[in-house]
């Protein structure tokens, strides 16, 4: 009796299985590539690597926005990235590739609009209520609380808000904070962040907690 044996395989290294025997493949036909992926497994490859960033970024986000939500705010905010654009200069974005959505986000100048628009209602609201009030009384107390300087000085001594804020390598060498007034921009960011995120009581809540009128009462800086 012969032993059974099997076809020899055909001496071609491009086949490709058709039921039980080898034949090669035709070459006018794309074959499949063993190592790409089918069309969803891709999707669900594609899918977890995105979920696996989004997690990352919105962890990075936690950590930035947490001392500010934590010893300014009193809260967690809902939108952590708009915090984020008031909080991140855009020197620490040109040095970090992560935060690289940041950069043609134009948040931080409708921000401080905001912010700054908001700041001057509340400030005509804190105004005293007299019989009789003129325009320049009015003007010069919106200027008083609202110019830049008392709002810088606010910021720096009284919120220390630059100790909150991620500064480029260069701006914390050289100290930006303390030679001009930066941080009166953040400030009006800040209240813009708050406004957007809750509403004009927020921003008087947050206004009373921090002393802002007492404390600017005590620069005894006027226009």
């Amino acid at each position: 009796m012969v032993p059974f044996s099997r076809p020899r395989r055909l001496p071609c290294q491009n086949v490709r299985f058709c039921g039980l025997w080898e034949k090669p493949a035709d070459p006018k036909i794309p074959q499949p590539n063993p190592y790409a992926l089918s069309g969803t497994s891709a999707f669900y490859h594609e899918r977890r690597t995105s979920m696996e960033h989004s997690d990352k970024w919105a962890g990075s986000l936690r950590e930035i926005c947490y001392p500010v939500e934590r010893y300014l705010l009193g809260y967690p905010v809902r939108d952590k990235e708009r915090l984020a654009g008031a909080i991140i200069s855009n020197a620490f974005l040109n040095e970090t590739p992560d935060f690289e959505r940041l950069k043609n986000d134009s948040a931080d100048k409708s921000l401080a609009t905001i912010g700054d628009y908001v700041l001057d209602f509340a400030i005509l609201e804190h105004f005293p209520r007299k019989d009789r009030t003129t325009s320049q009384e009015i003007n010069a107390y919106r200027e008083r609380y609202g110019n830049n300087a008392a709002l810088h000085d606010f910021s720096r001594t009284h919120l220390q808000l630059q100790n909150f804020i991620l500064w480029g390598p260069d701006e914390k060498t050289r100290q930006v904070w303390d030679q001009g007034l930066v941080l009166a921009d953040r400030f009006e960011m800040l209240i813009g962040v708050i406004y957007l995120e809750k509403d004009i009581g927020a921003v008087r809540t947050f206004l009373d907690k921090h002393n802002f009128f007492p404390a600017i009462d005590t620069f005894g800086k006027t226009s």
